[in-house]
């Protein structure tokens, strides 16, 4: 697949995914293309690095030149894979935007991997509001202040046009 030659562009939903600076990438990096610039959690197929040195390139420089560029170590796309760990100085970085926080809101996600998990957790322990839009159930229930249960798609249009996020007291 040539990721160069991808032809997804934002939909009607991507301001509101820049404004919340959503930290999962979208798969065709919608988001870095409505203007946001979140931290990928979980990594990016965009980007091709050494599992060595950490050396990183373009996945799309990377095909392009792969011949030119005789790679000593191991190259696979800069991602976490199930059974990796989320680099360090970038949980960190995550840790401290959702420790800072005032309000954490989860999109699409059943949070099922303990490195997004930790995340609403040490948000709600910091005392942030905490919402999640997901379809079932997640592993966050618990200590969630609010839940809507309902596909993206079809909430995220709903929410911009009334161009408040604001949520009323139960």
């Amino acid at each position: 697949m040539n990721f160069s030659n991808m032809e997804a562009k934002p939909s009607r939903n991507q301001p509101i995914y820049s404004f919340l600076s959503s930290y999962h990438a979208l798969y065709f990096r919608l988001h870095h293309r409505a203007g946001s610039n979140p931290l990928e959690l979980h990594g990016t197929v965009y980007v091709v690095a050494c599992i060595e040195c950490g050396f990183s390139l373009s996945r799309s420089y990377f095909q392009d030149q792969v011949k030119a560029l005789n790679p000593k170590g191991v190259l696979k796309p800069d991602v976490v894979f199930f059974g990796d760990n989320v680099p360090q100085g970038r949980a960190d970085r995550a840790m401290k935007a959702a420790k800072e926080c005032g309000a954490f809101l989860a999109l699409g996600s059943s949070l099922m991997t303990m490195s997004a998990l930790r995340l609403i957790r040490a948000a709600h322990e910091a005392g942030a509001a905490t919402a999640i839009v997901n379809v079932g159930a997640t592993r966050a229930d618990n200590i969630l202040d609010h839940k809507i249960s309902a596909r993206l798609g079809k909430i995220l249009p709903r929410l911009l046009s009334v161009g408040s996020l604001i949520v009323p007291a139960d």
